[in-house]
């Protein structure tokens, strides 16, 4: 497996499960064939890599992470294996079309020839920015965003269609290296709305490969945008010139590497660090011990020195990043919550008044986006208080972290 591991790392992969593990790890899943006992499996452990395990050390390896992950055959008969790969961020998942519906695009590989995507990708981008230079003014922009604007809903139906081509995009670097590729659906990331592929068995390819595909969306939403513009010249219409605008600037926010958006992965796989975030978190959390002279197991520590460089300054940005995200959290919560009061109060003298249902109908209606708003809020409130129970527990108790095996099943979609 690619990656920025000074030792050599490989991808194990089970019931569409994967994690990363050492080569000691390796050699001890092909040692254990149901038939030897513990003391023969650590004799032949020891003597095929050279090294003096004890039986204790071979058997907490292989209870604590073989068994718990419903590796071992025969070890709970009675415990369905659970599905590990879901993401607690990401959350209502819905395929909308199936890896075999998906397959039939594999021809939309031939846009990531080399030389195909530097010129296609040149005249894309000379062509936009001429565009939005001499077409937009950002008086007209926030005209035609108006949800009363006649060429909402066009620009809505255009803004749709870029979407899927984004998807599309990594599904296509993705079969370009003739793998079997997953579902497209929709979920909600936080409080967001947004598409997701599976594109989970990407994680045996190099690191530049697995970078194309992490890009690949942010490339054929340039493609797109390409042919907006052209449209947009030809007939005159700025319809089409707006849409390829909204979706410019929203490839400039996909780049944002601290939300699991294409961003993220595009850095995580370039420093070959998978589970950036959960890295971050632990080198964040050993430095926290450090300062009460406890000693904590940081992965980190077994990268090489010019990724471990970039991936400090990735963490002191990214907690930056946090606190600013959480701040402008808490005051949309307040924001929207205070809406909601108002939005009471007005139904309440509406009701006294003994107006049509229809009237009150339409008042919710109008204030549907701000309760969707303090929902999806107070439903990441209630993860994030259930991640700092699990922060107290780890204040009384250390939990050491084993770096010889990673848990890659959160870490596999591309939105």
């Amino acid at each position: 497996m690619d990656t920025s591991n000074i030792e050599q790392k490989y991808l194990l992969t089970f019931n569409n499960r994967r994690w990363q593990i050492s080569e000691l790890m390796k050699n001890i899943i092909i040692i254990v064939d149901g038939e030897k006992n513990i003391e023969e499996i650590t004799k032949e452990l020891n003597s095929s890599m050279e090294i003096n395990l004890l039986t204790e050390d071979v058997f907490k390896i292989i209870e604590n992470l073989l068994k718990n992950n419903d590796l071992l055959e025969n070890m709970s008969p009675d415990r369905p294996l659970e599905n590990t790969s879901k993401n607690k961020h990401m959350w209502f998942k819905v395929p909308i079309i199936k890896g075999s519906a998906v397959k039939r695009f594999k021809f939309l590989s031939i846009f990531y020839n080399k030389t195909l995507l530097i010129i296609l990708l040149s005249l894309s981008l000379m062509l936009q920015i001429y565009s939005y230079a001499n077409l937009i003014t950002f008086s007209n922009y926030y005209e035609i965003m108006k949800l009363n604007s006649p060429n909402f809903i066009y620009i809505m139906l255009l803004l749709n269609l870029g979407t899927i081509c984004h998807e599309f995009g990594h599904m296509a670097a993705f079969m370009k290296h003739d793998l079997e590729p997953g579902n497209i659906g929709f979920a909600f990331y936080l409080t967001m709305p947004v598409l997701y592929s599976d594109v989970s068995n990407s994680w045996g390819l190099t690191r530049k490969q697995r970078f194309l595909i992490d890009v690949g969306g942010i490339y054929f939403n340039n493609i797109y945008n390409f042919l907006l513009c052209i449209l947009g010249l030809l007939l005159h219409n700025s319809t089409f010139i707006f849409a390829s605008f909204v979706i410019f600037v929203s490839n400039i926010g996909n780049f944002n590497p601290f939300l699991k958006m294409d961003g993220y992965w595009a850095v995580s796989d370039l420093l070959g660090i998978p589970n950036l975030h959960n890295q971050m978190r632990n080198w964040i959390s050993s430095k926290f011990y450090g300062f009460f002279h406890i000693n904590t197991t940081c992965n980190i520590e077994t990268i090489r020195t010019r990724e471990k460089k970039a991936f400090y300054v990735y963490s002191v940005f990214g907690l930056l990043y946090i606190f600013f995200f959480v701040y402008s959290m808490i005051l949309l919560f307040i924001n929207s919550f205070n809406k909601l009061i108002i939005l009471k109060a007005a139904l309440k003298s509406i009701l006294m008044k003994n107006v049509s249902m229809l009237k009150v109908l339409m008042l919710i209606a109008e204030n549907f986006g701000t309760l969707l708003i303090v929902i999806l809020i107070a439903r990441m409130i209630i993860v994030s208080g259930k991640n700092l129970i699990k922060v107290k527990n780890v204040l009384t108790k250390i939990l050491k972290e084993s770096p010889k095996f990673t848990s890659l099943n959160n870490s596999a979609k591309k939105t």
